[in-house]
C-alpha cells in the first residue's frame, strides 16, 4: 500500500528524456494552448494544477477541456462572467452547483473533474456533486489554456494564466500525465505515460517558468510532535470517496485522548479520526461519524510503528507494508465533516502521509527540512505544509 513517495529530482534526470529540463510552469499570454488528442466522456476524470494571472472582473475565459454549447458535451473548467475570482466547471449536460466558487486569482489551485460520478474538487475539497453525468462524448481533443466552447477549431475568452500539471484518466486507468518543460528555449508539456513532446498549438509562445528545483534541503526520515504542533491539509472530508493514509507511531504515554490525524471539531460532532484511548493502548477511530459511535480496537498499539488506511467503513492497519489488522466501521451517520484534516494531533513521529480520492492522489507528503525547520513536503504540488500549531517540531536524520 503506497503511503507517500520518495524520488528525487537527481533520479529524475538520470533518464533519458526528450527535453533538457522540467520547468516550474508554462506561462500562455493567451493565444497559446496544447492539445491534448483526447476526446473525453463519462469515464473520464482529470487533474488540473492552474494559476489565472488575469484581474479584469467579470471577464469570462476559458481554462481546460472541450465543448459543443453550454450545457452539452461537455467536459470543461472556466471562470465565469458573473464574479471575479470564481470558477466553474460543466461534465455532460450539467453544471457546478453551485455555478460558481471562491478561487482566487493570481494563486495556484488544483481541480479535480470526475465524470465517472459527476464530482468536482477545488483544491481538495468536494464542491459540485452533479451525480450521474449521462453517455457524453466531446465535440472535439481536450485543450489545455483554454478552448472554443462552441465546438470549433481555437480557443475562446483566452487570458493570461499557467499550468503546473494535468493528469487524465479513464476509468482507473491514467492516460495522460503532462508535466511542463523545456527543449532548446522552447515550451512543451510532456508526457510520462506515452513518452511524447507535446507543443503549442496556438500562437507566439510559451513564457518558461524556472527550472523545477524542490523547495527543501533535504529529505528527513520523519518528523516528530510534542503534541502541540500539527500539519493542517486543509482539505475536509466531503463525501465518502476519500482515503487517508498514515506512516505514524505514537510517542510515550498519553495523559488524554491523543487525535494522531484526522478531522476534528468536538467529541459530539462530525469527525473522522484515529486517536488512541488515553493510556489503554487502544487505538479508536471513525470515518464521518458521530463520537459515539467510533470503533476501539485493543489489539493495535498505537506506539509501535504502523501504516494506517482509513476510508469508507474500513480500516487497514499495516506493519511495514504488510496487513496486520483490518476493520469493517458503521456507515456514517451524519453530513460532511466541515474540519480540515490534520496530521500531528498528539505526541507522535510520522513518516509520511497521503490523501486519496477514488484513487486519485490529493497530496502525497514526506518530511524535510529546510532553514532547520521541519515541513511536510507535498509532491503532487510541489509545495510545503508548514506547522500550523505551536513550538518546533523534532527533526529526524536527513536521508542519504
Amino acid at each position: 500500500m503506497q503511503i507517500a513517495v520518495r524520488e528525487s529530482m537527481t533520479q529524475r534526470r538520470g533518464r533519458r528524456l526528450p527535453y533538457d529540463a522540467e520547468v516550474a510552469y508554462l506561462e500562455s499570454t493567451g493565444t497559446q494552448c496544447i492539445d491534448t488528442g483526447l476526446i473525453l466522456d463519462q469515464t473520464h476524470k482529470a487533474y488540473l494544477r492552474y494559476e489565472i494571472l488575469d484581474d479584469t472582473p467579470s471577464t469570462y475565459m476559458t481554462i481546460f477541456g472541450a465543448r459543443s454549447g453550454w450545457r452539452s458535451r461537455s467536459f470543461s473548467l472556466h471562470r465565469g462572467n458573473e464574479a471575479a475570482g470564481t470558477v466553474s466547471g460543466s461534465l455532460g449536460a450539467r453544471c457546478m452547483n453551485p455555478s460558481m466558487v471562491a478561487a482566487a486569482n493570481n494563486a495556484w489551485h488544483s481541480v479535480v473533474m470526475d465524470a465517472t460520478d459527476g464530482t468536482i474538487l477545488l483544491n481538495g475539497n468536494v464542491v459540485g456533486m452533479y451525480g450521474t453525468v449521462g453517455t457524453f462524448t466531446t465535440p472535439t481533443t481536450a485543450k489545455v489554456f483554454g478552448y472554443n466552447w462552441t465546438g470549433g477549431a481555437g480557443i475562446s475568452s483566452p487570458r493570461p494564466m499557467r499550468f503546473a500539471s494535468v493528469r487524465i484518466w479513464s476509468g482507473s486507468t491514467l492516460v495522460q500525465d503532462l508535466i511542463p518543460v523545456r527543449k532548446n528555449g522552447v515550451g512543451y508539456m510532456f508526457d510520462r505515460v506515452s513518452g511524447q513532446l507535446f507543443g503549442n498549438a496556438g500562437t507566439g509562445s510559451f513564457v518558461l517558468g524556472p527550472d523545477k528545483a524542490v523547495p527543501y534541503d533535504a529529505e528527513v526520515e520523519y518528523l516528530e510532535s510534542t503534541g502541540t504542533q500539527n500539519i493542517n491539509t486543509g482539505i475536509t472530508i466531503g463525501d465518502n470517496a476519500y482515503e487517508i493514509r498514515c506512516d505514524m507511531m505514537g510517542i510515550g504515554t498519553q495523559t488524554a485522548w491523543a487525535r494522531y490525524f484526522g478531522t476534528y471539531t468536538s467529541e459530539s460532532a462530525e469527525s473522522t479520526r484515529i486517536i488512541n484511548y488515553n493510556t489503554e493502548g487502544s487505538i479508536y477511530c471513525g470515518y464521518r461519524r458521530q463520537a459515539n459511535q467510533q470503533g476501539r480496537y485493543p489489539s493495535v498499539n498505537p506506539t509501535v510503528r504502523r501504516q494506517y488506511v482509513l476510508s469508507y467503513q474500513n480500516l487497514t492497519v499495516l506493519n511495514n507494508g504488510s496487513v496486520a489488522y483490518q476493520a469493517t466501521l458503521a456507515a456514517p451517520s451524519g453530513s460532511a465533516s466541515t474540519a480540515k484534516l490534520f496530521v500531528f494531533g498528539a505526541k507522535m513521529r510520522c513518516w509520511g502521509f497521503s490523501v486519496w480520492h477514488k484513487g486519485m492522489p490529493l497530496c502525497i507528503c514526506t518530511p524535510v527540512r529546510k532553514s532547520g525547520v521541519g515541513y511536510m513536503y507535498d509532491s503532487i504540488t510541489n509545495s510545503l505544509f508548514g506547522n500550523a500549531g505551536t513550538g518546533s517540531f523534532t527533526i529526524g536524520p536527513d536521508i542519504n
